[in-house]
C-alpha cells in the first residue's frame, strides 16, 4: 500500500491497524486520515484548475480587446491632425453647414436581370470624405492585379487595417495611379479625389455616386462573390461585429469612421436581388455610435422596401 508513497514512518506504524487511534505524540496513519489527506489535495487540484480557467478567460479577453483595438474606434481613426482640421474647416466653410446636408446616401436594387431600381438618395453628388471606405478601391485594384492573397485582403477590409492597406497602395502606385485605373475602367472620376490607401487623410473625397458607380461595376464583374466576401459581415470578426446581427449572411460592407464622419457602403443580399449602397456621415454633430445606429436604420429601412416590393 505504502509503495507509491514516501512517508517518513516507522514501518510499525504503516502495520498499524488502519481502524486504530492513538492518544501519542507519534503520528500513526489511519484509514481515515488517509481519505482525508486525498480530499484535501483533491480540494487543492480543483482550486488550482479554477484559478487557471479564470486567469485563461482573462488573458482570452485581453487579446480580444487588444485585437478590436485596430479597428475603427481607435484613436488613429477618430484624432484628426493640426492639418486634417485645417482642411476640414476650409472645407465646411464652402460645403455643407448644418448637420441634414451633410448625409448623403443612395440604396439601388439590381434585379437578377440586371435592372437598377432606385430604392432612396439624398445628395448623392456631394463630395464628402469616404474615411475608410476609400480601402474597397484600394482593395478591388489589388484583387483583380493579384498583388494581395484574398487572406490579406480580407484580414484588411475586415478590420480596416490603415497600414496594410497602404502597403497594398504603395505595392500598387500611389493615389493618381489608382484614379487612372478607375478612370480607364469607366468610372466618373471627376467625383473621385484618393490622396492615400487608407482613408485616414482628410483631404480624400468621393461621392456615393461614385461609390454606387463603383459597387455595380463589383456587382457585373467577374469573383465578386469571391471579392463580396472579403468584407465586414455583421455579427462576424471584424468591424460590423456587433451591428446588424439580424441580418448575418445578407450585409457585405465596408466601414468608414474619422472624427466627425461614419460612413458604410457594400452590399445586401435579398430575394429579389443585390441591394448596393453607400451612406456617408460628414462633418456631423453628433457622437459615432448615434451616427451608426442611423446609418443602421437606414440599411433595415432599404431592406423592408425590398421586402415590400
Amino acid at each position: 500500500m505504502a509503495a507509491g508513497f514516501d512517508f517518513p514512518l516507522p514501518l510499525s506504524k504503516l502495520i498499524t491497524p488502519m481502524n486504530s487511534f492513538h492518544t501519542s505524540t507519534d503520528f500513526t496513519l489511519t484509514r481515515e486520515k488517509l481519505l482525508g489527506l486525498f480530499s484535501i489535495a483533491g480540494g487543492c487540484m480543483k482550486f488550482i484548475f479554477l484559478i487557471a480557467m479564470i486567469l485563461g478567460t482573462t488573458a482570452a479577453s485581453a487579446n480580444s480587446l487588444e485585437y478590436s483595438d485596430r479597428f475603427e474606434d481607435a484613436e488613429e481613426f477618430n484624432t484628426p491632425t493640426v492639418e486634417d482640421l485645417a482642411v476640414e474647416a476650409a472645407e465646411t466653410s464652402s460645403a455643407t453647414g448644418n448637420e441634414v446636408n451633410s448625409w448623403s446616401y443612395v440604396f439601388t436594387l439590381i434585379k437578377p436581370n440586371g435592372k437598377q431600381v432606385p430604392l432612396s438618395e439624398h445628395n448623392r453628388h456631394a463630395m464628402l470624405k469616404p474615411a475608410s471606405t476609400i480601402k474597397l478601391f484600394t482593395a478591388y485594384w489589388a484583387f483583380k492585379n493579384k498583388t494581395q492573397s484574398h487572406t490579406f485582403l480580407g484580414k484588411m477590409l475586415k478590420t480596416s487595417d490603415n497600414d496594410m492597406a497602404q502597403a497594398t497602395l504603395n505595392e500598387l502606385g500611389d493615389p493618381s495611379d489608382m484614379r487612372q485605373y478607375y478612370e480607364n475602367l469607366g468610372l466618373p472620376v471627376e467625383a473621385f479625389y484618393p490622396v492615400d490607401g487608407s482613408g485616414l487623410d482628410y483631404a480624400n473625397g468621393s461621392s456615393c455616386d461614385f461609390q454606387i458607380a463603383f459597387l455595380s461595376l463589383v456587382r457585373r464583374s467577374q469573383g465578386y462573390q469571391t471579392f463580396r466576401n472579403l468584407l465586414a459581415q455583421p455579427g462576424a470578426l471584424g468591424t460590423l461585429e456587433n451591428r446588424l446581427k439580424e441580418l448575418r449572411g445578407l450585409v457585405y460592407a465596408k466601414t468608414g469612421t474619422l472624427n466627425r464622419t461614419s460612413n458604410l457602403s457594400g452590399f445586401i443580399e435579398t430575394k429579389k436581388g443585390t441591394v448596393i449602397f453607400c451612406v456617408v456621415g460628414d462633418y456631423l454633430r453628433t457622437s459615432s455610435a448615434s451616427a451608426r445606429q442611423k446609418i443602421d436604420e437606414m440599411v433595415r429601412m432599404n431592406i423592408n422596401k425590398v421586402n415590400g416590393r
